[in-house]
């Protein structure tokens, strides 16, 4: 985290462009004091020393002293979309440097939200129970994941159980990687109200071996969440019929191309948005011996479009997986074809995994419910970023990934912090002393309201 945040606290720190906010910068300690008479500059960063044309220039000089309080206020019209640095200056002295941000209208009220759509447990190939991940990603700063087992929603429901009677503050969604017969391309299911694995019974069966008691502990939570309209099962010569029917509704698939596995994926796509939920086409690019996807079906699958959102970054650190993806979707971008992105980490374990949180998505939403972020990720709100090496990477649309940039810098890192002593709570309270961990969860709840409301001047 940047020093000056360690010194200084200012807010609110993203507001509506053009016009007046009262900006508050408070000293965090006695050696941040500010002195009887100090002068705040406000840049834009977008606007230069030298004049480009003749519109008015939007910075602006106040001479300030500090309220009783002892922080200083000052009021300013900031102009346009963009980061603006407030220099305050003890005469010649440079005492720090901060930063706002100025949004229009359309992102005005939008809540920046940090997670994570691809993870994995105990519930498939994962290392650790679906309660804990939960908690471990809280505890880095996460507003919503998605727990995305292979084959089932088990882990995920799990997660949801884990907490129901817990103020977390954390949007936990349901979730699974589907696996239907003879359909090996991958597609994550975030967000559905029962899963589409389970449609076909020989999947129920594998996963029931490999978790034993599973069905005793959650009888009907692997496959639905309660009272949904779950429309029943079928076995796997039943499925392979219900593909075909559905490859003839589908435009002629260019010869070459798998016709059952394409059509495999786009009747997935499908079920998952009739169960609510989004449809996520991940990791084309994976070397699994090979790419996962041959790269003649991946322009096709583009070409069609049969996905809700691609997972343009994923959990691999070489630079084939993510690197050809962001490559893949800017040229789709070039070629006027814009498409809903996702960052997701695909991690098998949240402790001591170089994997565990290198691919994220900032989503910007109304609300951190599971509704207002699918909407958000449809909507194209959304920016990828890439935490492979210390220095992070954004993929997604321009004026996005600006400012995700400054909230990367000024934002999330204390968003982190207050959320350090949720996650440890939400620990305690699912495997140590129930009744303290609740009692500190209480206690920290409201929290992250009460930060989005002192950081952002909208109503929300």
């Amino acid at each position: 985290m940047k020093t000056e945040l360690y010194d200084y606290d200012i807010y609110p720190k993203v507001i509506p462009e053009n016009k007046p906010v009262t900006v508050t910068v408070r000293p965090l300690g006695l050696h941040s004091a500010f002195p009887a008479q100090t002068t705040v500059k406000v840049c834009p960063l977008q606007e230069r020393r030298y004049p480009l044309d003749d519109s008015e220039k939007s910075g602006g000089e106040y001479a300030v002293t500090p309220d009783a309080d002892g922080c200083i206020r000052f009021t300013h019209c900031f102009h346009g979309e963009q980061e603006h640095f407030v220099r305050i200056y003890a005469g010649e002295k440079r005492l720090c440097q901060l930063a706002v941000y100025s949004v229009h209208e359309d992102l005005s009220g939008m809540i920046p939200l940090l997670g994570d759509l691809h993870l994995h447990t105990i519930r498939s190939d994962g290392r650790e129970d679906p309660a804990i991940v939960a908690a471990h990603l809280r505890q880095q700063g996460y507003d919503y994941i998605a727990i995305t087992d292979h084959e089932n929603f088990s882990g995920a429901l799990e997660a949801i159980d884990a907490y129901q009677d817990a103020p977390i503050e954390m949007n936990l969604m349901t979730g699974e990687e589907v696996h239907m017969p003879d359909c090996p391309i991958h597609v994550v299911h975030v967000g559905g109200r029962y899963s589409v694995n389970a449609m076909v019974d020989e999947n129920y069966a594998r996963i029931d071996k490999k978790n034993p008691g599973m069905s005793d502990r959650h009888p009907a939570a692997w496959r639905k969440v309660e009272g949904s309209d779950f429309p029943g099962t079928m076995n796997a010569e039943e499925f392979h019929r219900a593909v075909e029917a559905y490859a003839g509704t589908l435009p002629t698939i260019p010869e070459g191309l798998p016709r059952f596995v394409y059509a495999g994926f786009a009747w997935v796509c499908d079920q998952i948005r009739k169960a609510g939920g989004l449809a996520i086409f991940a990791h084309p690019y994976w070397i699994n011996d090979m790419f996962h996807v041959d790269e003649r079906l991946t322009q096709y699958i583009f070409d069609q479009r049969a996905f809700d959102a691609f997972e343009v970054l994923g959990g691999e650190n070489y630079f084939e997986q993510n690197g050809f993806q962001a490559a893949h979707y800017y040229e789709a971008m070039a070629k006027g074809e814009p498409m809903p992105i996702v960052g997701s980490s695909d991690s098998h374990s949240s402790v001591n995994n170089r994997n565990a949180f290198i691919a994220k998505t900032i989503c910007f939403a109304r609300a951190n419910d599971t509704p207002s972020i699918l909407s958000a990720i449809r909507a194209r709100r959304t920016v990828a970023v890439d935490a492979i090496s210390a220095e992070y990477r954004l993929v997604g649309e321009y004026r996005l990934v600006k400012y995700a940039c400054f909230l990367m810098d000024n934002y999330f890192p204390l968003r982190r912090e207050a959320c350090v002593e949720q996650g440890r709570a939400m620990k305690e309270y699912y495997c140590g002393d129930r009744e303290d961990g609740l009692s500190m969860l209480k206690a920290l709840d409201g929290r992250t309201e009460k930060m989005w409301r002192k950081y952002f001047a909208f109503d929300f």
